[in-house]
């Protein structure tokens, strides 16, 4: 099991952020990992809501299902997603700040077990920069849509 964390200040109000990260859609926009949403259907977002997309760190990009397992706006969701390598546990946290708000994305990789040995040299090697790198991009492009829209 990883877990990578990327964080960031934004000004803006935790609801002006919500708006954006609630938006399934956008996924691709702000997250560079996804190339593609496959299937968003229609109707609200919030527990039990499940989407799919094509996306990953190389060498493991793949279509993942997801799905929506906490759901608190404008502050708090954790979505599951399955690669059919991992399952991963993205949470997205929103904190409000004098200055506007926090915002934290979190996610947990945990490698299905035929993966552990290789994992154990990738991860050090390769995957975890890779991983952290995209996290990262990923809260500055949600900062430069919030903060510029």
């Amino acid at each position: 099991m990883a877990r990578i964390v990327s964080q960031i200040d934004v000004a803006a109000p935790p609801e002006k952020i919500w708006a954006i990260v609630e938006d399934v859609r956008r996924y691709a926009e702000l997250a560079p990992p996804t190339e593609q949403m496959i299937e968003v259907p229609d109707g609200p977002v919030g527990v039990g809501y499940s989407y799919r997309m094509h996306a990953g760190i190389k060498p493991f990009v793949r279509d993942s299902t997801w799905e929506v397992t906490e759901w608190n706006p404008p502050r708090h969701m954790v979505h599951v997603g399955d690669d059919g390598t991992a399952l991963l546990y993205l949470t997205v946290s929103i904190r409000e700040t004098d200055a506007g708000s926090d915002f934290r994305q979190e996610l947990e990789v945990r490698p299905r077990w035929w993966l552990a040995g290789p994992n154990v040299v990738m991860w050090p090697l390769m995957m975890r920069r890779r991983v952290q790198d995209a996290m990262d991009r990923t809260v500055l492009n949600l900062k430069r849509v919030v903060e510029v829209g």
